[in-house]
């Protein structure tokens, strides 16, 4: 990492007032650490339950556009797929060894009486769609159809909603600490803290540049 050399700060804006700090990682990671102790204690406590997890920790997305492959009785359904037997080759030459999956009419009857038991209208099946974590696990749980996945999966699952997944993974990354040699602090600050602290706490924060007139 190329440490910042005072070229920058990192500016706060709160409702009841702000800051102005130098741009490091140091001012960064104690700003972080005061978002989690006082705005968002419950997602401190349900990081650490999850880095402990030894189930599989997903979000309900990862679920959902399966559910609307097999409603709509996709032609090749590429998700389906994915969520059976996991991702396909790294490389785009190398071959493909997992198998097809296909859709079978009574998949879409066991998925329409799943999903009007669950009170989850069909029509409102698609990728953006956030399923409820309770009801996402029922539906991974139970349906046949998903039985390959869950042998893959042996260990379980567990689901969580998208935004606390989302902000599991940036935190985690942060927690990491591991950067490129050639990425200026300036620019990790920016990109990965103050997207953590503009989504989780109650001020907005952005890196802005020192200048002479």
């Amino acid at each position: 990492m190329v440490e910042n050399k005072g070229t920058h700060v990192i500016q706060q804006r709160g409702r009841h007032g702000g800051g102005i700090y130098r741009c490091t990682l140091a001012n960064a990671n104690a700003l972080v650490a005061m978002c989690l102790e006082h705005d968002v204690p419950w997602l401190a406590k349900l990081v650490e339950e999850l880095e402990a997890e030894t189930r599989k920790v997903l979000p309900v997305s990862w679920l959902v556009p399966v559910l609307t492959e097999i409603r709509d009785n996709a032609a090749e359904p590429r998700r389906f797929r994915h969520v059976l037997f996991g991702a396909g080759p790294r490389l785009r030459d190398d071959p493909d060894m997992r198998p097809l999956a296909r859709i079978e009419p009574a998949m879409q009857d066991e998925l329409i009486l799943a999903c009007f038991k669950a009170k989850v209208p069909l029509e409102t099946l698609r990728p953006e769609t956030h399923l409820e974590v309770e009801t996402a696990a029922a539906l991974f749980e139970t349906l046949s159809f998903l039985k390959p996945a869950r042998d893959r999966l042996a260990a379980g699952v567990r689901f969580v909603d998208d935004s606390t997944y989302r902000g599991w993974e940036m935190l985690h990354t942060i927690r990491a600490n591991k950067w490129k040699p050639e990425a200026k602090e300036e620019n990790i600050i920016a990109n990965h803290y103050c997207e953590f602290l503009n989504n989780w706490s109650r001020s907005e924060y952005a890196v802005e540049r020192l200048e002479d007139l």
